[in-house]
């Protein structure tokens, strides 16, 4: 068994055990996961310039704006995705071929 579907196992198997009045969360849980690990996209090096404060001094700089991290049923990370935003504080033509967001995926050490 690969590891991702073990990770989603895991969380399914969390879910079932809070019973109905959680369903509708892990739904809500479950299908965040798959989004973002649907639409990772291609892999890429890392950003020049990224932290979880917008800097304004660098074209090309991202901000982390978003932080998942998926628990097992005993509370340790099997997946986290971190979500970077593009700096938008420069004329658009200065930061051309930038991606307007990247996905790092903390677990496997990758963008």
């Amino acid at each position: 068994m690969g590891k991702k579907l073990a990770k989603v196992q895991a969380f399914s198997f969390f879910c079932a055990q809070l019973g109905h009045s959680w369903s509708k969360g892990c739904t809500y849980v479950s299908t965040i996961y798959n989004i973002i690990s649907k639409n990772k996209g291609a892999k890429v090096k890392a950003p020049d310039s990224y932290s979880w404060m917008v800097n304004i001094d660098i074209p090309g700089s991202y901000y982390k704006n978003g932080q998942y991290d998926f628990l097992d049923e005993k509370g340790n990370s099997v997946k986290q995705f971190d979500i970077y935003s593009l700096v938008n504080a420069f004329p658009a033509e200065t930061p051309a071929g930038y991606p307007d967001v990247l996905i790092y995926d903390v677990s496997e050490d990758q963008w």
